[in-house]
């Protein structure tokens, strides 16, 4: 399989205009050497609105890996954000576009 585009989105749930932060990393979850894993990162802030971040991988994947189910991770570290536990703060969403190579 090919991963060509993995686009995420992420928006802000409280009220627009707070100084909240926040950094997210898309790694490649089989190798244990994080930096080397790492595919794309983001670091701003949620005050204006959503924040879209797109990455072209370009990565190629084994169906017949066993680890192929966590060759993507994405690792989100939240700033500023006071709120009680529980609270849900930033939603997520992804795309990721693929095509299956027969070999």
């Amino acid at each position: 399989m090919h991963i060509g585009l993995v686009q995420v989105a992420f928006k802000p749930l409280p009220l627009c205009g707070l100084p909240e932060s926040f950094i997210a990393a898309l790694c490649d979850g089989r190798n244990y050497n994080w930096k080397k894993s790492l595919i794309g990162t983001i670091q701003t802030s949620l005050a204006y609105g959503p924040i879209y971040f797109n990455v072209y991988p370009n990565l190629q994947i084994s169906l017949q890996d066993e680890n192929s189910l966590s060759s993507l991770m994405l690792n989100v570290k939240l700033h500023g954000y006071d709120y009680k536990p529980g609270t849900e703060v930033v939603c997520i969403c992804y795309r990721i576009y693929y095509k299956l190579v027969h070999t």
